[in-house]
């Protein structure tokens, strides 16, 4: 009787166990799918997205100034179904040359969110070409974003158009960004170009680089005449205008967020840059 009860106790412990371990692969399987493994792993063959867009965006690039348009977005964080309509939206419009994202593609930083986000905007027809956020530098997202783009900073140049896209988290980066010494070298001021633009996350108002950092960075684009400054981080659509010097306009422009289901289309002419606020 003992005998019985005590082999009815390792039966049911067995069994137990068992179906511990069934569950357990279930739910490591189950997981697998959605963390690879872990949340703070690194994507190794990922594709260097910025130089594949880069070639396409050049590739398309007239030798000559010609008026055209390119859509803006920022801090797409875990807004996916706003990103998917972003998307559906540009693939149906013929009139703009590119998407560019200020920053904040991720929450958190982590190798599935960039995934999902890329799954999403690789459906694009159009290039698109980001900057890495403050957002996007969290945990090992640094190491996430140069495996899933590339650099962080980086230019190139669309009809006669200079682009120079700024990493500006100082935090983030130990106040070792801005490369202000880069960005001057970037630019020019012989007016080789009709327009330049530079592409941020962070503008140069931010209460981050008062008061000093600020006056740099400001000088920098007024000495080299920089027709638009593009921002993203502060979650709301904001524009304003400086007349410089020279009598060339500046525009500061900090593009909201996706989660308002809107996007900036930017028209670049021959002597004005307009800003259009559209809803997807």
């Amino acid at each position: 009787m003992l005998l019985s009860s005590r082999g009815g106790s390792v039966l049911k412990s067995s069994t137990i166990a068992a179906a511990k371990a069934t569950v357990l692969s279930l739910f490591v399987l189950g997981c697998e799918s959605l963390f690879d493994y872990s949340p703070y792993s690194i994507e190794s063959d990922s594709q260097q997205r910025t130089a594949i867009h880069l070639s396409r965006v050049e590739n398309a690039s007239l030798p000559h100034f010609e008026p055209f348009r390119f859509a803006l977005t920022a801090d797409t964080h875990a807004y996916y179904e706003q990103a998917d309509k972003l998307v559906q939206v540009l693939n149906q419009r013929h009139d703009i040359a590119f998407l560019l994202i200020a920053g904040d593609l991720t929450d958190y930083g982590m190798q599935q969110e960039y995934q999902w986000k890329t799954d999403i905007l690789d459906r694009l027809t159009i290039p698109y070409l980001t900057v890495i956020g403050n957002h996007d530098a969290l945990n090992n997202g640094k190491e996430n974003y140069q495996a899933f783009f590339g650099g962080f900073d980086y230019s190139f140049v669309y009809n006669q158009v200079k682009f120079v896209v700024l990493n500006s988290n100082s935090w983030e980066f130990d106040n070792t960004v801005p490369r202000l010494d880069w960005l001057q070298a970037e630019l020019d001021n012989d007016f080789l170009y009709q327009h330049q633009i530079v592409l941020t996350h962070i503008g140069p108002h931010d209460q981050r680089f008062i008061p000093q950092p600020s006056q740099d960075y400001l000088t920098v684009l007024k000495q080299y005449f920089v027709s638009l400054v593009a921002a993203g981080h502060d979650h709301l659509h904001t524009y304003s205008e400086e007349i410089l010097s020279n009598g060339q306009t500046i525009g500061y422009l900090t593009t909201g967020t996706l989660k308002d289901s809107a996007y900036v289309v930017v028209t670049v002419e021959s002597g004005s840059i307009r800003i259009d606020r559209e809803h997807l």
